[in-house]
């Protein structure tokens, strides 16, 4: 019998791995945590040859992957307040483009510190709050009605 030539291994394309390959699975974790703070989320997932809603699957099914991404939402968001302070002492050019999607993404990895300082509030009578009573639903029509009929009334 002649030797058959091996076949060449192929690289898998990017895609969640197979449960089986718990050893790939943990090594593809990792190499999309070292390459998410520094290129991104697209760009990490094309270096760790998977699909780019693993990572999302990872982090709603593995406690321990969400502990790490949070660690690294961390980092980002401490590295975009250096980038934000150097633009505000014009260590760094910016264009507003740029601003703008800086502050929408400090205000997602940061909420509590860069929320709006909006607030409504509604008061009853004396500055109390608002009584609300369940009554009869029909009360409100009924009501329209009568005002309806004083209208009519005075106009003629």
């Amino acid at each position: 019998m002649a030797d058959q030539p091996s076949q060449p291994l192929k690289k898998r394309g990017p895609g969640r791995p197979p449960k089986s390959a718990a050893g790939d699975i943990a090594a593809a974790k990792k190499a999309w945590l070292d390459a998410f703070p520094e290129h991104g989320w697209d760009e990490a997932c094309r270096i760790a040859c998977i699909s780019t809603h693993t990572p999302s699957y990872w982090r709603r099914t593995d406690a321990e992957f969400h502990a790490a991404l949070e660690a690294l939402d961390v980092e980002i968001a401490d590295r975009y307040e250096k980038i934000a302070d150097e633009a505000i002492k014009g260590q760094r050019q910016m264009d507003r483009s740029a601003a703008t999607l800086l502050i929408f993404r400090l205000k997602a990895l940061r909420p509590r510190k860069y929320r709006e300082g909006i607030r409504i509030e509604h008061t009853g009578a004396d500055g109390g709050s608002i009584k609300v009573e369940n009554g009869d639903a029909g009360a409100g029509a009924r009501m329209l009605r009568e005002w309806g009929a004083r209208i009519g009334v005075e106009r003629n």
